[in-house]
């Protein structure tokens, strides 16, 4: 299977790559970002490879502009295309992509193929109050809810920061 996410939130993002990657025997990590020293080749390698042993493989390569607006990466998508077509259907490639357009030839063809495309917005305060609740009562903390609703204006409604401060003052209760 073939994901395309992009995400406005780090937490969720890897809430859904958990949900993704659960079950998997082997993960492979890439990066596609200028800095770093993976290229489409290593990605396309490591889809392509044969495994002796073992089944339900993820590879999850992260900063993917092949799907959004820049650039039109023609020769890339034409390598990507001819990869996921003989691709192992025990394996879940997932491109955590910068921007997807749906309009783009490579994006029309993922969906073509049975891919998903997952759009994770950043959180509004309502499903950011619910996220808060069950973090604490995941953790066993019980925490009221006036205490809740100061705390997200001071934090700019940004999820991995609200969990940090609900953390910091968890641990300063203790």
């Amino acid at each position: 299977m073939v994901y395309l996410i992009k995400s406005d939130s780090y937490n969720l993002l890897n809430d859904k790559l958990s949900s993704i990657i659960e079950g998997s025997e082997e993960i492979n990590y890439h990066s596609l970002s200028p800095k770093s020293l993976d290229t489409l080749s290593d990605v396309l390698e490591d889809v392509n490879q044969v495994r002796l042993f073992g089944n339900n493989k993820t590879i999850i390569v992260k900063d993917v502009d092949y799907f959004g607006n820049k650039g039109q990466y023609e020769e890339e998508c034409k390598k990507l295309e001819s990869s996921i077509k003989n691709m192992n259907s025990d394996l879940n490639l997932v491109f955590v992509c910068n921007d997807i357009k749906k309009d783009k030839k490579i994006t029309e063809f993922i969906i073509d193929v049975g891919g998903e495309i997952i759009n994770i917005p950043k959180p509004d305060q309502t499903t950011l109050i619910s996220l808060i609740k069950d973090y604490v009562s995941n953790n066993n903390i019980t925490i009221n809810d006036s205490a809740i609703n100061k705390i997200i204006p001071v934090v700019l409604m940004i999820l991995r920061r609200t969990l940090m401060e609900v953390t910091t003052i968890l641990l300063l209760k203790n």
